[in-house]
């Protein structure tokens, strides 16, 4: 069994601008950011933009979850990864264990 302090801790953000508030409102350094691109408020896209604009954020590494919507928009340029619904595990935790291995990412 794993203890509380090995275990990763996670948050959680109803929308992309819940998210880029949590983002700028924390001390620590994030993990992956797993985006679903159906959001309300701000949808997955937006705040992919807001993310690379900021110098703060725009290292933290990110990985798309849609059903598909949109799925030809984040194909350009300097794309994340793009996992469709429903989750397959194994894929997800490969991609996660990639993202978490990747130098930063500078703008």
């Amino acid at each position: 069994a794993a203890s509380a302090s090995s275990t990763p801790a996670a948050n959680s953000a109803k929308n992309g601008f819940e998210a880029l508030k949590l983002l700028r409102s924390t001390t620590l350094p994030p993990s992956p950011i797993l985006l679903d691109v159906m959001m309300p408020v701000m949808d997955g896209y937006a705040f992919l933009a807001e993310q690379r604009k900021d110098p703060e954020l725009a290292s933290i590494p990110v990985a798309i979850i849609t059903a598909g919507y949109g799925v030809g928009r984040a194909r350009v340029g300097d794309s994340p990864p793009i996992l469709p619904k429903p989750i397959n595990l194994p894929r997800l935790m490969s991609t996660l264990r990639q993202l978490q291995s990747r130098p930063e990412r500078t703008i």
